[in-house]
C-alpha cells in the first residue's frame, strides 16, 4: 500500500512540475515525423482544388528527391481527380518498383 501511494505521489509531482511535458516535447522533436515542404504545399493546393499546381509541385519534388511513398501516393490521387488515367497508371507503376 505504501509503494502505491509513493508512486502516485511521484507521478502527481512529475505531472505538476511540467517535467513530463518537457520530456515529451524533447522526444517528439527528435523522433517526430514531418513532411517535406513541397508535399505540405501540394496538400494545401489539393485542398484548394488547384490540382495542376499540386501535380507540378509533386513532380518537382520527385525529380529533386528520391521517390517517397507519400509524394507518389499524392500524385496518384491528383491524377485520379483530374481523370488523367494514363498518368495515374504510370505513377502506380513507378510506385511499385
Amino acid at each position: 500500500m505504501g509503494g502505491f501511494l509513493f508512486g502516485m505521489a511521484g507521478a502527481f509531482a512529475i505531472q505538476r512540475s511540467g517535467l513530463e511535458q518537457r520530456a515529451s516535447e524533447a522526444i517528439e522533436s527528435k523522433l517526430g515525423w514531418s513532411s517535406a515542404p513541397d508535399i505540405v504545399q501540394a496538400n494545401e493546393l489539393i485542398e484548394q482544388g488547384k490540382l495542376d499546381g499540386a501535380a507540378a509541385k509533386l513532380e518537382h519534388h520527385l525529380s529533386a528527391n528520391r521517390a517517397t511513398f507519400e509524394a507518389l501516393t499524392l500524385l496518384q490521387q491528383v491524377h485520379w481527380r483530374r481523370n488523367d488515367y494514363p498518368a495515374y497508371f504510370r505513377s502506380a507503376f513507378v510506385s511499385s518498383r
